[in-house]
C-alpha cells in the first residue's frame, strides 16, 4: 500500500554475464554508500524544482535520474554514476559540491527497507524494475531466498501496476487502461492480472516453507502470503465485482494470532461505524475476517492509502449501505479529473464553517488557486474551522498543514454531513499527524480512537482517554478470548503496544489520584498479557510502574529491556526501523529512571550492556 516514486528509464541493454561476474567478484556498493557518494560531491540547484532525484539499480551498475512530474512521472534525464564494467563512480552532469548534504543524506536512507531492497534485489527501483527482475532471475537455477522474495515483489509490482497509476513503477505502455470500474477489466486482462498476481503468492508461499521465520515489513513471510490475497480481493472487488474477487480468498490464510488481532480491532469500533486503517497489517486481515467469517460486517473499513484513489473513492460509494454511508457531496467529475488530488489551505485568520466550505468548492473562484507549475487547483482560504457535531454542537478545530490529500478532503466532506451520525474511528496504528487537525477531539476505545464532540484532555502526547472506567472495559472485553503468543517482531510490538493501552491507563488514574485503580490497571494488564508476550524497549513501563509503588514490578521490566537489548532482539527492531531512538540511548534513559529508586545493580547492568553495544561499533 505504500507508493513508491523512483522513476528511472530503462537500458535497452544485455548486461547478465556481467552482472553475475560483478556480484561474485566485486558486487555492488550498498545504497548508503551510493547516497553518501552523490550527495557529498553533487548538488541540485533550487531551480530544478520541481525535478527530484532518484536512484536506480540496474544491470550496468548504479544510474542516477532527474525525475519531473507532468503529470506523471518522466525521466528527463539518465546517467551511469557506478559502473558495474569498471567497478568505479564516473563523473555525471551536476554541479560539484565541496558541501555533504547531511539533510538529504538522511532524508533517502530514513526508509529502512527501501535501501534493504536496492541492496539485496539485484535490480530495483526505477520504471519497469520489475519486468526486468522478473526475466533476470524467473529461470535461474538457484535462488536465495532475498532473490525469491525480490521475485515475488515483482510479480505483484507488476500486476498492480498494470491496474494502477499510482506507484511510478511501470511504463504507461504497458498499462491497462481502464475504467474506474466495476467490470473494468476484459477477460484476458483480469487472467493477465492474476497470472502474476498468483506467482507473486507463489513466491512468497516457496518462501515460507523454506523460510518460515523469513521477515518483512509486515511481518513474517506468512503475513505478507496472507496480505497478497486479500490485496488481489480488494483489486478485484474495487475494478471487476464481488464474485471475482472473493475467489481470491483462500481458507485458513492467517494464524490464529492475526485472526485475534482483526477481530479486537473490530470489537473497539462502536456499531455500524466506519474505520479507517492505515497500512496492511490492520487492513486486510480486517476485511479477510469480514468476507471469511462474517465478522463485524456493520464496520465499514477505510485504508486511508487507498483513499488517495479514484477508483478506490468510487468504490465505497458504490457499496455505501443506510447505516453507514461514506458519503462525498463534491463533484463526481471533479474527482474523476482528479482536481481533488489534493487542495491548498490558505493563511487567512476568519473562521469558515465546513458545511459552507463543501457547499463552495465545486464552484465559487475564491476557492481555486494556483502552484508554482502553472496548474489551477482547489483551495480554501483558511485553516480555521467549524464542524457540526449532529448538526447541533460546533467543534472548532484548525488544520495544521499547507495542504490537504485527496483522503483528508474526503474524509472531511464526510464529516460535514454525518459527523454524530456515523462514529467515526481511527485505527490506533495511524498517525495523529492523519487526524486532520481534529486529534483533541478522538477518545481511546480499545484499539481504535473514536470522534467524540468534546476536548479530551490528554493523558500524555499520544494517549487520550475521556473516561477510564469505560475505557477499561472497552479494553478488558479485547481478551474475553486469550490473546495467543507472539511469533515475530511485528507481533510482539502489537500485543507490546496493548500492555502499553494498561500504562496509560494506570498514568490516567495516577493524574486523578486514584493510586488504587492505577495498580489495578497494571495488574489487569500482566494477566491479559503476560510478560513473556512482550517485547519491552521503552522505559516509560519502568517509570510509570515506580510511580504506582511497585518497585519491584519496575526493576523487572527494566531488567526485561536490558535482556532485549543484550540479546539481540531489540537490535533487529532497530535494524527494521521500528526504533525512533538508538539503543545506548534507550540503556541510558534506564540509567534515569531507576537512578532515583537508587536501583544501583541495574545501573550496573544498562553501563555493561552500553559497553557491549559500543564494542560492537568497533
Amino acid at each position: 500500500m505504500k507508493k513508491y516514486f523512483f522513476i528511472i528509464c530503462i537500458i535497452v541493454s544485455s548486461f547478465q554475464g556481467l552482472f553475475a561476474q560483478s556480484k561474485a567478484d566485486n558486487p555492488f556498493p550498498l545504497f548508503k554508500d551510493v547516497v553518501e557518494k552523490f550527495y557529498s560531491k553533487y548538488t541540485v540547484p533550487e531551480q530544478f524544482y520541481p525535478i527530484t532525484i532518484g536512484f536506480a539499480k540496474q544491470i550496468d551498475g548504479w544510474h542516477i535520474q532527474q525525475i519531473i512530474n507532468d503529470p506523471e512521472e518522466k525521466v528527463q534525464t539518465d546517467e551511469l554514476f557506478w559502473n558495474a564494467m569498471t567497478k568505479q563512480f564516473q563523473p555525471i552532469n551536476l554541479p560539484i559540491t565541496t558541501i555533504r548534504d547531511s539533510v538529504e543524506i538522511k532524508k533517502q536512507l530514513s526508509n529502512k527497507w527501501e535501501a534493504e531492497y536496492y541492496d539485496k534485489f539485484p535490480i530495483y527501483g526505477f520504471a519497469n524494475w520489475s519486468s526486468e527482475l522478473i526475466n533476470y532471475l524467473k529461470d535461474k537455477s538457484t535462488i536465495t531466498d532475498w532473490e525469491l522474495y525480490g521475485l515475488g515483489r515483482a510479480y505483484s509490482s507488476y500486476a498492480s501496476n498494470l491496474i494502477n497509476k499510482n506507484s511510478g513503477s511501470q511504463h504507461l505502455d504497458y498499462r491497462f487502461h481502464l475504467s474506474d470500474g466495476p467490470d473494468a477489466m476484459s477477460i484476458e486482462q483480469l487472467n493477465t492480472y492474476r497470472k502474476n498476481k498468483n506467482e507473486a503468492i507463489r513466491c512468497f508461499n516457496e518462501l515460507r516453507k523454506r523460510n518460515p521465520d523469513f521477515y518483512t515489513l509486515v511481518g513474517n513471510i506468512a503475513v505478507k502470503e496472507a496480505n497478497s490475497n486479500v490485496s488481489s480481493y480488494l483489486d478485484l472487488a474495487i475494478l471487476q465485482n464481488e464474485k471475482e474477487a472473493l475467489k481470491e480468498l483462500p481458507d485458513s490464510a492467517y494464524s490464529d494470532f492475526w485472526i485475534w488481532v482483526a477481530k479486537a480491532y473490530l470489537n473497539s469500533c462502536p456499531a455500524n461505524s466506519i474505520l479507517i486503517t492505515n497500512g496492511d497489517n490492520d487492513t486486510y486481515p480486517l476485511l479477510y475476517i469480514q468476507q471469511k467469517m462474517n465478522f463485524r460486517k456493520d464496520v465499514k473499513v477505510i485504508n486511508l492509502s487507498l483513499l488517495n484513489t479514484v477508483p478506490y473513492l468510487k468504490y465505497l460509494q458504490r457499496n455505501n449501505t443506510a447505516i453507514n454511508p461514506f458519503e462525498v457531496t463534491l463533484d463526481s467529475t471533479n474527482i474523476s479529473q482528479e482536481k481533488y488530488t489534493y487542495l491548498l489551505i490558505g493563511d487567512e485568520t476568519d473562521t469558515l464553517q465546513l458545511k459552507e466550505v463543501y457547499s463552495k468548492l465545486d464552484t465559487d473562484p475564491r476557492y481555486s488557486g494556483m502552484v508554482q507549475t502553472g496548474t489551477d487547483v482547489k483551495s480554501i482560504p483558511t485553516p480555521r474551522l467549524l464542524l457540526q457535531w449532529n448538526d447541533s454542537l460546533e467543534m472548532y478545530f484548525k488544520l495544521n498543514r499547507k495542504y490537504l490529500l485527496m483522503s483528508e478532503i474526503m474524509i472531511l466532506n464526510h464529516l460535514t454531513y454525518h459527523a454524530g451520525k456515523i462514529p467515526f474511528c481511527f485505527a490506533g496504528s495511524v498517525g495523529k499527524e492523519n487526524y486532520i487537525g481534529l486529534e483533541e477531539y478522538f477518545n481511546m476505545n480499545g484499539l481504535v480512537t473514536t470522534l467524540v464532540p468534546k476536548r479530551i484532555q490528554p493523558v500524555n502526547s499520544f494517549r487520550d482517554i475521556d473516561n477510564p472506567a469505560i475505557y477499561k472495559i472497552s479494553l478488558d472485553s479485547l481478551f474475553i478470548s486469550p490473546c495467543p503468543f507472539a511469533t515475530d517482531f511485528s507481533e510482539w510490538g502489537i500485543l507490546t503496544t496493548l500492555r502499553g493501552n494498561y500504562m496509560f491507563l494506570a498514568e490516567n488514574y495516577l493524574k486523578q489520584d486514584k493510586n488504587e485503580l492505577a495498580i489495578e490497571a497494571l495488574k489487569t494488564g500482566e494477566k491479559n498479557i503476560p510478560d513473556s508476550k512482550c517485547m519491552y524497549i521503552s522505559p516509560y513501563y519502568v517509570d510509570v510502574f515506580y510511580r504506582c509503588g511497585l518497585i519491584e514490578d519496575g526493576n523487572r521490566i527494566a531488567l526485561l529491556i536490558l535482556h532485549h537489548i543484550r540479546s539481540g532482539q531489540a537490535q533487529k527492531l532497530f535494524d527494521q526501523g521500528k526504533l525512533t531512538r538508538s539503543l545506548v540511548e534507550i540503556c541510558e534513559s534506564i540509567k534515569m529512571v531507576v537512578k532515583n529508586q537508587q536501583q544501583e545493580t541495574i545501573i550496573a547492568q544498562a553501563d555493561e550492556v552500553i559497553e557491549e553495544l559500543k564494542s560492537l561499533k568497533k
